[in-house]
């Protein structure tokens, strides 16, 4: 009796292992794109400053200071082609390939002073800092866009308070937590007072305009808001 013995020799080459950083990154990207046209459409406008009108006649210089992946400089440069626009964070995940000649992205942090000359833009636009910044921070950074700015210019702020009406048991219970770790960062979640005072501060600003809307916390259209 006889056994037939097979055998084969199946040479084992590791598979690459994946970048989850990268994947991040690209996760990352997305959600600020898909907040971003939340945002706009939230708002049925790119930004509240009444600069639309010299946007189109162009040769004006914009700023966007935590750009993040650079959606809402996109965005506007777009509408508004014949203009510079400059756009500053701290981590550089803006696309740095295939830009037009008057888009450009720096890695920079408003807090350590941004890389350009006072007086400079004619635009300066800032957004989602709310749990970044305490109240020192704030300050630090309205002297900081202030200087940048050109003498009549628009500075416009961007920000959530971090407050829910209607909540859910657990969502109560989430949001109690994560305000916790807010105070005790030194940050303070109700951004719009904070703001006010801060900006009222600043001697060198003059007709400071809020204007506030709900955004309802859930799946909108598709897109997970947060």
């Amino acid at each position: 009796m006889g056994n037939r013995i097979s055998s084969s020799y199946n040479k084992c080459v590791p598979k690459p292992k994946q970048d989850n950083s990268m994947l991040l990154i690209k996760s990352e990207v997305e959600r600020q794109k898909s907040l971003n046209f939340y945002i706009s459409n939230l708002w049925e406008s790119s930004f509240s400053s009444k600069i639309d009108k010299e946007l189109e006649k162009g040769g004006k210089v914009i700023l966007d200071v935590g750009c993040g992946a650079g959606s809402w400089l996109l965005e506007v440069a777009k509408m508004y082609p014949n203009n510079q626009y400059f756009g500053v964070d701290v981590v550089p995940i803006f696309p740095k390939d295939n830009l037009p000649g008057n888009i450009h992205f720096i890695t920079g942090n408003v807090l350590n002073g941004l890389p350009f000359s006072c007086e400079m833009f004619d635009f300066v636009h800032q957004r989602f800092m709310v749990r970044n910044f305490n109240t020192r921070h704030w300050k630090m950074a309205v002297k900081e866009l202030t200087r940048v700015a050109k003498l009549g210019a628009y500075i416009e702020l961007m920000e959530m308070d971090l407050i829910t009406y209607s909540q859910g048991p657990i969502t109560k219970k989430l949001f109690e937590s994560f305000l916790a770790a807010m105070h005790a960062r030194g940050i303070s979640p109700i951004i719009k007072e904070l703001l006010k005072r801060t900006l009222i501060y600043n001697k060198s600003l003059e007709n400071i305009d809020i204007k506030s809307i709900n955004s309802p916390l859930k799946q909108w259209d598709g897109i997970k808001v947060f």
